[in-house]
């Protein structure tokens, strides 16, 4: 873990979310970090373009598309996913697809959040041309802050900056403070749901595991879709467990796709 001030501001890296007392101590002001986990903007573990080529005709009947970004950490997913709406799917039918409610049981991932910004890394604006074929900078401006980071698994001439999201990255957005089973336990589906829940279940008990499953399970209807990641396929265990209750997999081995619909 390191911590930077910069500008009277705190640039904090956690792999894992663990604080120290000095960490603590450090976010008491919440409304005066930037947070940086290693959540990053269009991540390689789930090709968003194939997912939304095949949601775009699955959902085709349906008015409404309610996106749930689980464990949603800074954003970087739910913006992620904004983004490949406005690149992929038809103008006329975007609004159709714009509603997403992220939530996460972290205060201080949920202040970074809501602050209006996002720590970016520079090397994730390449990675989005490579991988995509997308114009970070078309998504995210007015760059304030950078700072450099070291560590074992990131190159140490990379920088983390500060962006602000364009207004459309914003709208119908709705962040919340809650863990992946209670929303799952609260959501209203009428088979129009993507709900994504990605490397975070891994690292919870087997028992939150089951319970979460047998939820999606219970509360999705026929045609709601799950969406888990390449690291949480890799717990296999979680991938029978999801193909046992009433899952299939569309989309599974094309593009590191780990979708499943309910059936």
């Amino acid at each position: 873990m390191k911590i930077h001030k910069i500008n009277q501001q705190t640039v904090f890296k956690s792999s894992f979310r663990q604080y120290t007392p000095k960490a603590n101590k450090d976010f008491k002001h919440y409304g005066k970090m930037i947070i940086k986990t290693y959540s990053k903007t269009l991540r390689e573990d789930i090709d968003l373009r194939d997912l939304l080529r095949y949601a775009v005709p699955h959902f085709k009947d349906v008015p409404v598309v309610n996106t749930y970004s689980l464990a949603c950490s800074d954003l970087s997913e739910a913006y992620s996913y904004k983004i490949a709406v406005m690149e992929e799917v038809p103008k006329e039918l975007q609004s159709k697809f714009s509603n997403v409610f992220a939530s996460d049981i972290d205060k201080r991932i949920l202040a970074a959040a809501r602050s209006g910004r996002i720590n970016i890394f520079s090397s994730e604006f390449a990675e989005a041309l490579r991988l995509y074929g997308y114009d970070l900078t078309k998504y995210f401006k007015d760059k304030k802050v950078s700072v450099m980071v070291q560590g074992d698994d990131i190159s140490e001439s990379d920088t983390i900056s500060s962006y602000e999201p364009i207004k459309e990255l914003k709208e119908k957005l709705i962040i919340k403070r809650s863990d992946i089973l209670t929303e799952l336990k609260n959501i209203k589906d009428n088979g129009n749901s993507i709900v994504m829940s990605r490397n975070a279940l891994p690292y919870t008990s087997d028992d939150y595991i089951d319970e979460v499953i047998y939820t999606a399970n219970r509360n999705l209807k026929k045609g709601s879709l799950f969406a888990i990641g390449e690291f949480d396929n890799q717990a296999i265990e979680l991938y029978k467990k999801l193909l046992a209750k009433d899952f299939f997999c569309p989309l599974s081995g094309k593009n590191n796709n780990i979708v499943f619909e309910h059936i």
